[in-house]
């Protein structure tokens, strides 16, 4: 075989596998499509990153609502016990008002508004510690108001 034309049927099948590869379109014609392609695949990648992002946001979004969950379980605690510890104070001024000033103090017994501060709370209503105080023992100084405000009216 003669090397030339060895040469001319390697440039036909070159030129067979080129046309069967573009359809019979010529390469210029192909490169707008390899762009889209291109950036298809990017905004594919972009979404993936978007979408994980999105799942991080959601979980934050539950962490925070759980947490205003404990606040609000804590804030109508504290309301209860302020409304008991004001109606045991309006009972004993009622009390020291009518009797006069000389009057002694009465103890509170199990029927005044003052004996409902001794309900024990159970540990379904209170909050948990690992979610509003990030699970560390905190010191006298460090204590929240709800701490407080429990031993000041127990």
């Amino acid at each position: 075989m003669d090397p030339n034309s060895k040469a001319d049927a390697l440039v036909a099948r070159v030129d067979a596998l080129e046309r069967a590869l573009t359809d019979g379109r010529d390469l210029p014609d192909l490169a707008p499509e390899a762009d889209r392609a291109a950036r298809l695949a990017a905004v594919e990648t972009r979404l993936d990153d978007l979408d994980d992002r999105l799942a991080d946001v959601e979980a934050a979004t539950r962490a925070v609502r759980g947490y205003v969950g404990q606040v609000r379980h804590a804030d109508r605690e504290v309301e209860r016990r302020a409304d008991a510890a004001l109606a045991a104070v309006e009972e004993l001024e009622a009390t020291l008002d009518g009797a006069g000033t000389d009057a002694p103090l009465a103890s509170a017994d199990a029927t005044t508004p003052a004996a409902s501060l001794a309900t024990p709370v159970t540990d379904d209503d209170r909050p948990d510690p690992a979610v509003t105080d990030g699970g560390g023992a905190r010191d006298d100084a460090d204590r929240g108001i709800v701490a407080r405000l429990r031993d000041a009216l127990s």
